[in-house]
């Protein structure tokens, strides 16, 4: 997928089954004040839960547990993936991380990661400067009223910005990345 001078693969689609099994538990979770996670098996079933704070979220089943699982949860924000969700896709090997979230116009987006087939990225300097840079740009795009990133409702702003930021991060790293709109 090539967009705004990025290129990025798409993310490869869950079987029908699992992918009904987790959106079910998404619509549930998109209008939660605190961050809510679930991590499901190749089946779709819940292996295991998380609840968090309106900002942040810790699993308290062993890392084992979540190895090669689908993990989604929700953002209380309307906003895309946090260096903090890069960091722990890596730290548990994850195959998919999922955020379900309402933005500020009340769209709900649900935001998809998979790592490149060589695996998560490591937690380097180098990643953290790609996260820095790719906001930077994004946030230059705005300023300058380049293309789709020239947003005009602050409020509708900060969904915008971390998708963007992450097709950037996605790009550099070979990770497969999808944003899409919801009915629920």
């Amino acid at each position: 997928m090539r967009r705004r001078g990025v290129e990025y693969g798409p993310t490869t689609p869950l079987h029908a089954t699992v992918e009904a099994r987790v959106a079910a538990q998404e619509a549930r979770l998109v209008d939660a004040t605190v961050e809510h996670g679930r991590a499901y098996d190749a089946a779709g079933n819940l292996v295991c839960q998380a609840l968090g704070t309106p900002d942040r979220l810790r699993f308290g089943c062993p890392r084992r547990e979540l190895r090669d699982r689908v993990v989604s949860h929700n953002h209380t924000n309307g906003t895309s993936f946090s260096a903090a969700d890069l960091a722990a896709a890596r730290y548990y090997g994850l195959r998919e991380l999922r955020v379900i979230s309402r933005d500020a116009t009340g769209q709900a987006w649900l935001f998809r990661l998979q790592p490149p087939d060589s695996g998560w990225p490591r937690l380097t300097e180098d990643m953290a400067m790609v996260y820095l840079r790719a906001a930077e740009r994004a946030a230059q795009d705005r300023v300058l009223g380049r293309g789709v990133v020239a947003v005009l409702a602050e409020v509708d702003w900060q969904n915008h910005y971390t998708h963007y930021r992450m097709e950037h991060v996605a790009s550099h790293f070979g990770m497969r990345y999808n944003r899409s709109q919801v009915d629920l």
